[in-house]
């Protein structure tokens, strides 16, 4: 699913190599393909080994929310930009990052192979025995939602807690946090 087709992480770009290597089906407004509005397009990923959960700009702290509504919410493999940002927040072992490989012909080996091994693919699931995604979407979660999600954002906020770091500047802070256009993607395309 994509919405943006001309991103500061020049993902399309990544995209556009790793296609000649595996075949890519691209849904949304920069794409051919088209889904079943209806139902959020939840078909979709019924077909596939993988979901390109790949973030229009790569910042500190910045996670695609596809990540979870496509990648955790279904058996599909999400594969993301860059690891270093998203292992501090995704469970162990449950994600690929193109950064952990040299080029997208490595990267498209590597996905050709884990189609062949289903031991090998189905481990990548294995989180899913220790964690659980809830999605607090104030609809089907209400119970959860009261230690966790806004409700736990504003109990933060008004309590007596001195524990807190405070920013100075966080517009210089948040800009100044990602990389320049299309760093990583030059980095790891053939």
């Amino acid at each position: 699913m994509v919405s943006h087709c001309q991103t500061p992480s020049k993902r399309e770009e990544y995209v556009n190599y790793l296609k000649k290597y595996i075949d890519i089906d691209i849904y949304g407004a920069c794409g051919n393909k088209q889904c079943r509005k209806e139902n959020n397009c939840n078909d979709v990923d019924d077909k596939y080994y993988f979901y390109l959960a790949f973030e229009n700009s790569i910042c500190k702290d910045y996670i695609t929310e596809k990540l979870w509504y496509r990648g955790y919410n279904r058996p599909i493999i999400p594969i993301v930009l860059k690891r270093s940002i998203i292992e501090n927040y995704a469970p162990p072992n449950s994600f690929i990052a193109i950064d952990d490989f040299k080029n997208t012909q490595q990267l498209a080996n590597y996905l050709k192979d884990l189609m062949n091994d289903k031991e090998k693919y189905i481990s990548y699931f294995d989180w899913m025995k220790e964690y659980k995604v809830i999605f607090l979407d104030g609809q089907n979660h209400d119970i959860a939602e009261r230690p966790w999600g806004f409700c736990q954002f504003c109990r933060i906020l008004h309590s007596n807690n001195k524990n807190f770091t405070r920013m100075q500047n966080f517009n210089e802070w948040w800009n100044g946090s990602c990389e320049e256009k299309g760093t990583l993607v030059k980095q790891h395309i053939n």
